[in-house]
């Protein structure tokens, strides 16, 4: 199984404007019909906001792949010493 990893600030929405932008979401989409990946979120996004809320929101903006996962959020800190 093919996998990316996402992350949403930065990548799919402007620092400046914390918008989902639509192009990108479609080059997104275009990326994982291509490659047939399962996209696992990793944004901080995760932290706040219901899978499932992430999800349709992407899909409002373009996206038509489902969201497989997310990563555990560590609450020990980032995994380092």
């Amino acid at each position: 199984m093919r996998v990316l990893f996402l992350d949403v600030d930065g990548v799919l929405a402007p620092w400046d404007t914390g918008e989902l932008d639509p192009t990108c979401v479609r080059r997104l989409d275009t990326l994982v019909r291509r490659t047939g990946a399962a996209l696992v979120l990793t944004s901080s996004w995760r932290e706040h906001t219901p899978l499932d809320a992430i999800e349709a929101e992407l899909h409002a903006a373009g996206l038509t792949a489902p969201l497989h996962d997310a990563t555990p959020v560590l609450l020990e800190g980032r995994g380092w010493s």
